[in-house]
């Protein structure tokens, strides 16, 4: 028997603060939600999806149903098999996996986990200021650059909506990408696909005092890359280390 003197856990004091478990306080929450329609208007939404197939019913599985698809699933794991689970993770059996899984990766049989992934804090930021002057946000694996010299699929950050520019941005953190010779073999893959990129490095995240900056040198370098000669890739880039500094062509002359 736990003594009266014990302190409850933070998990406990978290259920029995949870405002949720007032009845007053959910009755006050299902009113609102009744009165602004939220019901209606969920009910409207999921029946359009089902209309046009983007929702599916399923139906509810039974308890025999989960159960003789547990076994399945067991009797089909490899690993349960002996002549599979005896084999040695030998160094050499890892390398030649490694080099199937880049193979497969080069020529795109791979999907990337970064596929629907949402921008992170400071690229939201920037879709506020890029999204109005015509760029969108692909960073989440929408697009993808596959013929490059490198074999190295490209993902930018940010293309122009407008085929004919070419012109990407990229948000690089200065810690994760440090390496002169991933750089360098980056950069001639978007010179030697004709695109124009605009890269900034990022110290820290983007504050909202850095979006001002970022727009006008944007909007400066897209007026400047219409001429002819920016028919070859271009690339620029920036780093803001403070309010009143710019400094260009860092970490990588271009």
């Amino acid at each position: 028997m736990r003594s009266t003197s014990e302190k409850p856990s933070q998990s406990q004091r978290m259920r029995l603060n949870n405002p949720m478990k007032r009845p007053e306080i959910v009755a006050k929450v299902q009113a609102t939600r009744d009165a602004r329609g939220y019901r209606e208007k969920m009910r409207q939404l999921l029946g359009q999806r089902h209309a046009v197939g983007q929702m599916r019913r399923l139906s509810p599985i039974t308890a025999e149903e989960r159960t003789a698809l547990s076994a399945r699933m067991r009797m089909n794991n490899p690993m349960h098999r002996p002549e599979i689970a005896a084999k040695p993770q030998t160094p050499e059996r890892r390398a030649a996996s490694s080099l199937r899984m880049k193979e497969s990766w080069r020529l795109g049989k791979i999907t990337t986990r970064r596929h629907g992934r949402a921008p992170n804090k400071s690229e939201a930021r920037l879709a506020t200021v890029l999204g109005p002057i015509g760029f969108r946000y692909v960073g989440d694996g929408t697009h993808w650059i596959a013929r490059t010299p490198s074999g190295i699929r490209r993902n930018p950050d940010f293309i122009h909506r407008s085929a004919r520019r070419r012109v990407a941005f990229l948000l690089h953190g200065a810690y994760y990408h440090r390496d002169p010779g991933l750089l360098r073999a980056e950069i001639d893959d978007y010179r030697a696909t004709g695109w124009r990129v605009l890269i900034f490095w990022a110290t820290n995240h983007v504050a909202q005092w850095h979006l001002p900056i970022i727009l006008q040198t944007v909007l400066t370098w897209l007026g400047g890359s219409e001429s002819p000669l920016s028919a070859q890739g271009q690339i620029q880039q920036f780093t803001i280390s403070s309010v009143t500094r710019t400094i260009t062509s860092w970490p990588l002359e271009s």
